[in-house]
Protein backbone atom coordinates (compact mmCIF):
# COMPACT_ATOMS: atom_id res chain seq x y z
CA UNK A 1 0.00 0.00 0.00
CA UNK A 2 1.67 3.37 -0.85
CA UNK A 3 1.68 6.34 1.12
CA UNK A 4 -0.96 9.38 0.07
CA UNK A 5 -0.44 12.67 1.10
CA UNK A 6 -4.35 14.34 1.04
CA UNK A 7 -4.43 18.05 -0.02
CA UNK A 8 -6.86 21.42 0.86
CA UNK A 9 -10.12 20.68 -0.97
CA UNK A 10 -9.23 17.06 -2.58
CA UNK A 11 -12.63 14.69 -2.43
CA UNK A 12 -12.27 11.85 0.59
CA UNK A 13 -14.38 9.01 -0.75
CA UNK A 14 -14.77 6.02 1.60
CA UNK A 15 -12.79 3.88 -0.43
CA UNK A 16 -9.24 5.91 0.05
CA UNK A 17 -10.46 6.78 3.80
CA UNK A 18 -10.50 2.89 4.63
CA UNK A 19 -7.16 2.38 2.37
CA UNK A 20 -4.97 5.14 3.37
CA UNK A 21 -6.18 7.12 6.62
CA UNK A 22 -7.40 3.91 8.58
CA UNK A 23 -4.68 1.63 7.50
CA UNK A 24 -1.62 4.14 8.48
CA UNK A 25 -2.56 5.25 11.66
CA UNK A 26 -1.32 3.61 14.95
CA UNK A 27 -3.97 3.69 17.78
CA UNK A 28 -2.80 4.36 21.18
CA UNK A 29 -4.25 2.90 24.06
CA UNK A 30 -3.64 3.63 28.15
CA UNK A 31 -3.74 -0.66 28.47
CA UNK A 32 -4.68 -3.84 26.95
CA UNK A 33 -8.41 -3.70 28.05
CA UNK A 34 -9.24 0.01 26.77
CA UNK A 35 -7.75 -1.43 23.28
CA UNK A 36 -10.05 -4.73 23.73
CA UNK A 37 -12.97 -2.70 24.45
CA UNK A 38 -12.25 -0.27 21.72
CA UNK A 39 -11.26 -2.61 18.87
CA UNK A 40 -13.66 -5.64 19.28
CA UNK A 41 -12.97 -6.99 15.48
CA UNK A 42 -8.67 -6.84 14.83
CA UNK A 43 -7.98 -7.44 11.68
CA UNK A 44 -4.16 -9.09 10.67
CA UNK A 45 -1.49 -6.74 10.70
CA UNK A 46 -3.08 -4.17 12.51
CA UNK A 47 -0.90 -2.33 14.87
CA UNK A 48 -1.39 -0.73 18.37
CA UNK A 49 0.43 1.43 21.23
CA UNK A 50 0.01 0.31 25.09
CA UNK A 51 0.93 3.15 27.27
CA UNK A 52 1.19 1.25 29.94
CA UNK A 53 3.53 -0.91 28.35
CA UNK A 54 5.64 1.64 26.61
CA UNK A 55 5.26 -1.33 23.57
CA UNK A 56 3.94 -1.34 20.19
CA UNK A 57 1.81 -4.12 19.74
CA UNK A 58 0.58 -5.98 16.01
CA UNK A 59 -2.43 -8.48 15.50
CA UNK A 60 -1.38 -11.76 14.06
CA UNK A 61 -4.63 -12.81 13.04
CA UNK A 62 -5.25 -14.77 16.42
CA UNK A 63 -3.64 -12.31 18.97
CA UNK A 64 -2.24 -9.46 19.99
CA UNK A 65 1.64 -9.95 20.40
CA UNK A 66 4.47 -7.51 20.91
CA UNK A 67 6.03 -5.93 18.68
CA UNK A 68 10.06 -7.29 19.17
CA UNK A 69 12.04 -4.64 17.85
CA UNK A 70 15.70 -6.40 19.06
CA UNK A 71 18.07 -5.20 22.22
CA UNK A 72 16.71 -1.82 23.72
CA UNK A 73 19.87 -0.80 25.66
CA UNK A 74 18.71 0.64 28.97
CA UNK A 75 15.34 -1.03 28.88
CA UNK A 76 16.47 -3.64 31.32
CA UNK A 77 18.28 -2.55 34.64
CA UNK A 78 19.38 -6.32 35.09
CA UNK A 79 23.17 -6.60 34.01
CA UNK A 80 24.25 -10.50 32.40
CA UNK A 81 20.58 -11.36 32.75
CA UNK A 82 20.85 -13.96 30.08
CA UNK A 83 24.01 -15.14 31.88
CA UNK A 84 26.29 -14.61 28.67
CA UNK A 85 29.89 -13.96 30.97
CA UNK A 86 31.31 -15.67 33.80
CA UNK A 87 34.64 -14.31 34.07
CA UNK A 88 35.33 -15.93 37.51
CA UNK A 89 34.44 -19.56 35.80
CA UNK A 90 31.88 -21.41 34.17
CA UNK A 91 31.61 -23.48 37.04
CA UNK A 92 32.32 -22.37 40.93
CA UNK A 93 31.92 -25.09 43.38
CA UNK A 94 31.19 -25.52 47.28
CA UNK A 95 30.45 -22.32 47.61
CA UNK A 96 30.02 -21.71 51.37
CA UNK A 97 29.98 -18.32 52.00
CA UNK A 98 27.51 -15.27 51.39
CA UNK A 99 27.89 -12.60 48.66
CA UNK A 100 29.86 -15.05 46.58
CA UNK A 101 30.20 -13.60 42.71
CA UNK A 102 29.17 -16.79 40.52
CA UNK A 103 27.96 -15.11 37.26
CA UNK A 104 29.27 -11.62 36.17
CA UNK A 105 27.08 -9.27 38.97
CA UNK A 106 25.14 -12.42 40.52
CA UNK A 107 25.99 -13.21 43.56
CA UNK A 108 24.80 -16.07 46.08
CA UNK A 109 23.50 -16.54 49.85
CA UNK A 110 23.00 -19.44 51.41
CA UNK A 111 22.52 -21.80 54.49
CA UNK A 112 24.57 -24.48 53.42
CA UNK A 113 26.87 -25.52 50.59
CA UNK A 114 26.13 -24.85 46.93
CA UNK A 115 27.60 -25.40 43.31
CA UNK A 116 27.27 -23.00 40.03
CA UNK A 117 27.64 -23.86 36.55
CA UNK A 118 27.11 -21.60 33.65
CA UNK A 119 25.26 -23.89 31.01
CA UNK A 120 25.20 -23.54 27.83
CA UNK A 121 23.23 -24.84 24.79
CA UNK A 122 24.25 -27.94 22.83
CA UNK A 123 24.72 -30.41 26.01
CA UNK A 124 22.32 -28.37 27.79
CA UNK A 125 18.63 -26.87 26.98
CA UNK A 126 18.16 -23.20 27.87
CA UNK A 127 15.01 -21.54 26.88
CA UNK A 128 14.09 -20.73 23.23
CA UNK A 129 16.55 -17.96 22.19
CA UNK A 130 19.15 -18.34 24.85
CA UNK A 131 22.37 -19.63 24.58
CA UNK A 132 23.01 -19.59 28.49
CA UNK A 133 21.79 -20.33 31.69
CA UNK A 134 22.66 -20.30 35.04
CA UNK A 135 22.38 -23.66 37.47
CA UNK A 136 22.45 -23.31 41.02
CA UNK A 137 22.55 -26.52 43.00
CA UNK A 138 22.59 -27.29 46.81
CA UNK A 139 25.10 -29.72 48.17
CA UNK A 140 24.66 -29.80 51.92
CA UNK A 141 21.53 -31.80 53.39
CA UNK A 142 19.09 -29.83 55.07
CA UNK A 143 19.93 -26.86 53.52
CA UNK A 144 17.45 -24.24 55.09
CA UNK A 145 17.68 -21.77 52.37
CA UNK A 146 19.55 -20.61 49.10
CA UNK A 147 18.81 -17.50 46.72
CA UNK A 148 20.77 -15.83 43.88
CA UNK A 149 20.26 -12.54 43.36
CA UNK A 150 21.83 -9.39 41.57
CA UNK A 151 21.63 -5.85 43.51
CA UNK A 152 21.10 -2.63 41.31
CA UNK A 153 23.54 0.21 42.47
CA UNK A 154 22.78 3.92 43.68
CA UNK A 155 23.53 5.55 40.08
CA UNK A 156 21.35 3.01 38.08
CA UNK A 157 19.15 2.76 40.85
CA UNK A 158 17.92 6.49 41.92
CA UNK A 159 16.15 6.25 38.22
CA UNK A 160 13.42 3.56 39.28
CA UNK A 161 12.75 5.48 42.72
CA UNK A 162 8.77 6.10 42.86
CA UNK A 163 8.45 4.04 39.76
CA UNK A 164 6.21 0.74 39.02
CA UNK A 165 8.28 -1.71 38.04
CA UNK A 166 8.15 -5.11 36.06
CA UNK A 167 10.50 -8.34 37.39
CA UNK A 168 10.99 -11.06 34.85
CA UNK A 169 12.51 -14.27 34.07
CA UNK A 170 12.76 -17.97 33.19
CA UNK A 171 13.30 -20.81 35.70
CA UNK A 172 12.99 -24.16 35.52
CA UNK A 173 13.94 -26.89 38.47
CA UNK A 174 16.98 -28.68 38.79
CA UNK A 175 16.21 -32.20 37.47
CA UNK A 176 16.99 -33.95 40.55
CA UNK A 177 14.40 -31.13 42.07
CA UNK A 178 10.88 -31.99 43.43
CA UNK A 179 8.69 -30.11 41.59
CA UNK A 180 6.60 -28.99 44.69
CA UNK A 181 9.70 -27.73 45.95
CA UNK A 182 9.15 -23.82 46.34
CA UNK A 183 11.02 -20.84 45.28
CA UNK A 184 10.24 -17.26 45.70
CA UNK A 185 11.22 -14.16 43.25
CA UNK A 186 11.60 -10.79 45.26
CA UNK A 187 11.94 -7.36 44.54
CA UNK A 188 13.92 -5.79 47.24
CA UNK A 189 14.91 -2.11 48.13
CA UNK A 190 17.16 -0.19 50.87
CA UNK A 191 17.28 3.75 51.21
CA UNK A 192 20.94 3.32 51.62
CA UNK A 193 23.60 3.90 49.13
CA UNK A 194 24.86 0.71 47.32
CA UNK A 195 24.00 -2.16 49.20
CA UNK A 196 23.11 -5.49 48.78
CA UNK A 197 19.61 -6.53 50.22
CA UNK A 198 16.87 -4.00 51.76
CA UNK A 199 13.37 -4.38 52.57
CA UNK A 200 10.92 -6.80 50.41
CA UNK A 201 8.71 -4.64 47.82
CA UNK A 202 7.19 -7.52 45.77
CA UNK A 203 6.89 -11.52 46.08
CA UNK A 204 5.75 -14.02 43.85
CA UNK A 205 5.63 -18.11 44.92
CA UNK A 206 7.17 -19.85 42.00
CA UNK A 207 6.31 -22.90 41.81
CA UNK A 208 9.23 -24.29 39.71
CA UNK A 209 8.48 -27.05 36.58
CA UNK A 210 10.34 -30.84 36.72
CA UNK A 211 12.33 -31.33 34.18
CA UNK A 212 15.70 -30.53 32.03
CA UNK A 213 14.15 -30.03 28.27
CA UNK A 214 13.52 -26.11 26.60
CA UNK A 215 9.60 -26.81 27.27
CA UNK A 216 10.36 -26.89 30.99
CA UNK A 217 11.07 -23.78 31.41
CA UNK A 218 8.46 -20.66 32.35
CA UNK A 219 8.56 -17.27 32.22
CA UNK A 220 7.55 -15.41 35.63
CA UNK A 221 6.88 -11.70 36.46
CA UNK A 222 6.53 -9.63 39.21
CA UNK A 223 5.42 -6.01 39.07
CA UNK A 224 6.45 -3.76 42.37
CA UNK A 225 6.15 0.31 42.88
CA UNK A 226 9.57 1.29 44.36
CA UNK A 227 9.24 4.08 47.02
CA UNK A 228 10.97 7.28 46.40
CA UNK A 229 13.34 7.09 49.12
CA UNK A 230 14.91 3.81 47.19
CA UNK A 231 18.50 4.50 46.91
CA UNK A 232 19.47 0.29 45.79
CA UNK A 233 17.36 -2.08 44.57
CA UNK A 234 18.20 -5.70 44.29
CA UNK A 235 16.12 -8.40 42.73
CA UNK A 236 16.57 -12.27 44.21
CA UNK A 237 15.17 -15.87 43.88
CA UNK A 238 14.89 -17.26 47.06
CA UNK A 239 13.64 -20.76 48.31
CA UNK A 240 10.70 -20.90 51.08
CA UNK A 241 11.59 -24.48 52.23
CA UNK A 242 14.67 -26.74 52.82
CA UNK A 243 16.68 -28.06 50.46
CA UNK A 244 17.94 -31.80 50.12
CA UNK A 245 21.06 -32.39 48.64
CA UNK A 246 21.18 -31.60 44.48
CA UNK A 247 17.76 -29.25 44.86
CA UNK A 248 18.18 -26.59 42.14
CA UNK A 249 16.89 -24.21 40.03
CA UNK A 250 18.00 -22.64 36.70
CA UNK A 251 17.77 -19.41 35.30
CA UNK A 252 18.19 -16.91 32.55
CA UNK A 253 16.30 -13.99 30.70
CA UNK A 254 15.76 -11.53 33.85
CA UNK A 255 14.44 -8.28 33.15
CA UNK A 256 13.94 -5.47 35.30
CA UNK A 257 12.39 -2.43 33.58
CA UNK A 258 9.91 0.44 34.03
CA UNK A 259 6.30 -0.74 33.56
CA UNK A 260 3.85 -3.12 34.92
CA UNK A 261 4.14 -5.36 31.82
CA UNK A 262 7.22 -7.85 30.99
CA UNK A 263 8.57 -7.12 27.51
CA UNK A 264 10.93 -9.56 25.38
CA UNK A 265 14.08 -9.71 27.20
CA UNK A 266 16.91 -7.35 26.08
CA UNK A 267 20.33 -7.17 27.30
CA UNK A 268 21.20 -4.28 29.59
CA UNK A 269 23.72 -2.62 27.56
CA UNK A 270 21.71 -3.65 24.01
CA UNK A 271 25.41 -5.45 22.41
CA UNK A 272 27.46 -8.30 23.72
CA UNK A 273 30.66 -5.87 23.76
CA UNK A 274 28.22 -3.20 25.85
CA UNK A 275 27.41 -6.08 28.77
CA UNK A 276 30.90 -7.14 29.00
CA UNK A 277 32.01 -3.09 29.62
CA UNK A 278 28.91 -3.42 32.21
CA UNK A 279 30.45 -6.06 34.29
CA UNK A 280 33.78 -4.90 33.73
CA UNK A 281 32.52 -1.72 35.69
CA UNK A 282 32.52 -4.25 39.16
CA UNK A 283 35.07 -7.35 37.72
CA UNK A 284 37.85 -7.26 35.20
CA UNK A 285 39.71 -10.75 34.30
CA UNK A 286 42.93 -10.54 32.62
CA UNK A 287 42.82 -14.03 31.35
CA UNK A 288 46.23 -15.27 29.59
CA UNK A 289 45.70 -15.77 25.99
CA UNK A 290 49.45 -17.49 25.80
CA UNK A 291 51.77 -19.35 27.86
CA UNK A 292 53.94 -15.75 29.22
CA UNK A 293 50.89 -13.24 28.13
CA UNK A 294 51.87 -10.09 30.06
CA UNK A 295 49.07 -8.33 32.31
CA UNK A 296 51.05 -5.22 33.70
CA UNK A 297 54.39 -3.39 33.70
CA UNK A 298 56.28 -1.36 36.89
CA UNK A 299 59.59 -1.41 38.63
CA UNK A 300 61.01 -3.24 41.57
CA UNK A 301 60.98 -0.90 44.80
CA UNK A 302 62.94 -3.39 46.57
CA UNK A 303 64.56 -6.13 46.44
CA UNK A 304 61.49 -7.78 47.65
CA UNK A 305 58.96 -6.05 45.98
CA UNK A 306 57.60 -4.59 43.19
CA UNK A 307 54.78 -1.84 42.27
CA UNK A 308 53.02 -3.27 38.66
CA UNK A 309 50.70 -0.93 36.61
CA UNK A 310 47.27 -2.78 35.62
CA UNK A 311 45.82 -0.54 32.67
CA UNK A 312 42.52 -1.12 33.04
CA UNK A 313 39.75 -1.33 29.78
CA UNK A 314 37.06 0.11 31.55
CA UNK A 315 36.63 2.42 34.02
CA UNK A 316 35.41 0.48 37.15
CA UNK A 317 32.71 1.76 39.79
CA UNK A 318 35.49 2.42 42.09
CA UNK A 319 39.40 1.48 42.62
CA UNK A 320 39.04 -2.20 42.64
CA UNK A 321 38.74 -3.30 46.26
CA UNK A 322 40.10 -7.18 45.59
CA UNK A 323 42.41 -8.63 43.82
CA UNK A 324 43.01 -12.62 43.09
CA UNK A 325 45.70 -14.69 40.59
CA UNK A 326 46.39 -17.52 39.74
CA UNK A 327 49.76 -18.78 37.70
CA UNK A 328 51.55 -15.35 37.30
CA UNK A 329 55.43 -14.56 37.77
CA UNK A 330 57.33 -11.43 37.53
CA UNK A 331 59.71 -11.33 34.73
CA UNK A 332 62.66 -9.14 33.73
CA UNK A 333 62.57 -11.44 30.98
CA UNK A 334 65.96 -12.68 32.38
CA UNK A 335 64.74 -14.35 35.30
CA UNK A 336 61.28 -15.21 36.44
CA UNK A 337 59.69 -15.18 40.01
CA UNK A 338 57.00 -17.41 40.47
CA UNK A 339 53.97 -16.86 41.93
CA UNK A 340 54.05 -13.13 43.73
CA UNK A 341 52.11 -12.46 46.60
CA UNK A 342 49.99 -9.44 44.93
CA UNK A 343 48.02 -6.77 47.08
CA UNK A 344 46.27 -2.96 46.32
CA UNK A 345 48.23 -0.02 46.91
CA UNK A 346 46.58 1.62 49.14
CA UNK A 347 48.08 5.21 47.69
CA UNK A 348 47.97 4.81 44.12
CA UNK A 349 44.84 2.56 43.19
CA UNK A 350 42.60 4.25 40.85
CA UNK A 351 39.59 3.11 38.95
CA UNK A 352 41.13 3.32 35.30
CA UNK A 353 44.61 1.72 36.95
CA UNK A 354 44.72 -0.79 39.06
CA UNK A 355 48.15 -0.07 41.23
CA UNK A 356 49.41 -3.63 42.50
CA UNK A 357 52.26 -4.24 45.02
CA UNK A 358 53.74 -7.97 44.26
CA UNK A 359 55.64 -9.20 47.23
CA UNK A 360 58.70 -11.61 46.34
CA UNK A 361 62.32 -12.53 46.73
CA UNK A 362 65.76 -11.62 44.79
CA UNK A 363 64.66 -8.60 43.00
CA UNK A 364 67.13 -6.14 41.97
CA UNK A 365 65.73 -3.19 42.76
CA UNK A 366 64.46 -0.06 40.46
CA UNK A 367 64.78 -2.66 37.70
CA UNK A 368 62.32 -2.80 35.37
CA UNK A 369 59.84 -6.06 35.70
CA UNK A 370 56.25 -7.35 33.89
CA UNK A 371 53.81 -9.20 35.96
CA UNK A 372 53.00 -12.03 33.44
CA UNK A 373 51.29 -15.89 33.42
CA UNK A 374 53.83 -18.54 34.49
CA UNK A 375 53.86 -20.63 31.69
CA UNK A 376 50.39 -21.15 31.08
CA UNK A 377 46.96 -19.95 29.71
CA UNK A 378 45.38 -20.42 32.95
CA UNK A 379 46.81 -17.86 34.36
CA UNK A 380 45.14 -14.79 35.17
CA UNK A 381 44.86 -11.82 37.46
CA UNK A 382 40.62 -10.70 39.13
CA UNK A 383 39.94 -7.20 40.12
CA UNK A 384 36.66 -6.85 41.67
CA UNK A 385 34.97 -3.96 42.83
CA UNK A 386 31.31 -4.78 43.50
CA UNK A 387 29.06 -3.54 45.93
Amino acid sequence: MAYKTFLNGYPLPASELNTYLMGQVVATFANASERSAAITSPVEGQLTYLEDANAYYTYTGSAWTLLNTGDVAGKNKIINGDFTLSQRGATITSINADYTYTADRWYVTRGGTVDYAQRETGSYSPPAGFQFYGEYVNKSAGNPFMAVAQPIETRNAIGLAGQRITYSFYARAHANTAASKAFQAQVLWSASTDTKAGTGLGYTAVALAYGTSASDWTRYTVSADIPSTAKTITLSIINTSSLAVNDGIHITGVQLEVGSVATPFSRAAGTLQGELAACQRYAIKLAAEKAFSNFGFGMAQSTTSAVINISLPVTMRVAPTSITSSTVRLTDYASGFASPTLTLSPNFNSPQMAVVEAATTGLTQFRPYALSANNSTSGYVLLEAEL
